[in-house]
């Protein structure tokens, strides 16, 4: 029997380097055929009409007798670098999302946008800016920068919104009542409010102080940030979440610092009315003086 192609798993990574080499056979991988022929024909039309590719021969060859910009085409040089980088992040992030359906996972949220958006716009500085007169090395150049400054700013601003948004949909779709919120902000217990794939969307003041970190550390830290990665049965925990509800167990965790210590840990499923799921985990450091103080002498 043939294999279902349809619904395999691809490999974002995979993709993405596809449409690196060209772009739409990232597309083609991911059997996205309409968008992959579309980008295909861009690709070679604004190659052939920019000569870019008699570009790229002379800028590598770094010859002094001969200048690229002569018969290169800037204004249609300038198309390329969003045909490129719109191919990879395409890619990447359908791959993605096939995975997750495949996995009835539901939709994922789209990353490394201020990469590319960023990896775009500095190469087409790069482009109209030509350094020793090589568009093509210049926008190289320009373009790394721009990708590290993008993926910098996207990571900085979704994660001072992330944790209102996701409060605002745990107000008005769960069936929490009001007083939830206040509990969550005084308890003395860490309690961290995360999505199922471990981005964290919330921190109380107890986790940061537990964790030693900012709030806006804690949230770009990520939930693989603090677990220490050689826990292996912390998928488990979570499948445990989603099955029963809850679930509970002991884990190692990681604070800023690099220490590491073992904390009492239950995970919380928590579904909102529009069927989105979101964990909430609580966090006892299993040493600690609060726990100390609990206890009494």
């Amino acid at each position: 029997m043939p294999p279902d192609f349809k619904n395999q798993k691809r490999t974002p990574y995979a993709a993405l380097l596809w449409s690196a080499m060209l772009p739409g056979f990232g597309q083609m991988y991911n059997r996205d055929f309409i968008v992959g022929a579309v980008l295909i024909i861009l690709e070679f039309g604004t190659n052939i009409l920019a000569k870019l590719n008699y570009a790229i021969i002379h800028s590598f060859n770094l010859s002094p007798q001969v200048n690229e910009l002569t018969d290169a085409n800037f204004q249609w040089m300038l198309f390329y670098p969003g045909i490129w980088s719109y191919s990879m992040w395409q890619a990447y992030n359908k791959a993605r999302e096939i995975n997750s359906v495949t996995e009835k996972g539901g939709a994922v949220t789209t990353k490394f946008t201020g990469l590319f958006v960023g990896l775009t716009v500095f190469m087409q500085l790069g482009v109209i800016w030509p350094l020793l007169h090589s568009p093509i090395l210049t926008g190289i150049i320009f373009g790394s920068f721009g990708a590290v400054i993008g993926d910098f700013c996207e990571k900085y601003w979704t994660a001072g919104r992330s944790g209102q948004q996701f409060n605002g949909e745990l107000r008005q779709e769960t069936q929490y009542p009001l007083y939830f919120f206040p509990i969550f902000a005084g308890s003395p217990d860490a309690i961290l409010l995360t999505a199922p794939d471990g981005k964290i969307f919330d921190a109380n003041p107890a986790a940061c102080d537990l964790f030693g970190m900012s709030h806006k550390e804690l949230l770009r830290s990520g939930r693989g940030g603090v677990v220490d990665p050689g826990v292996s049965y912390f998928q488990s925990v979570l499948e445990k979440s989603r099955q029963n509800g809850v679930a509970a167990a002991e884990l190692r965790f990681i604070r800023k610092d690099q220490t590491q210590f073992l904390g009492e840990v239950v995970s919380s499923l928590l579904r909102t009315k529009t069927g989105k799921v979101y964990l909430s985990i609580i966090i006892r450091d299993s040493g600690s003086a609060v726990d100390q103080a609990r206890e009494g002498p």
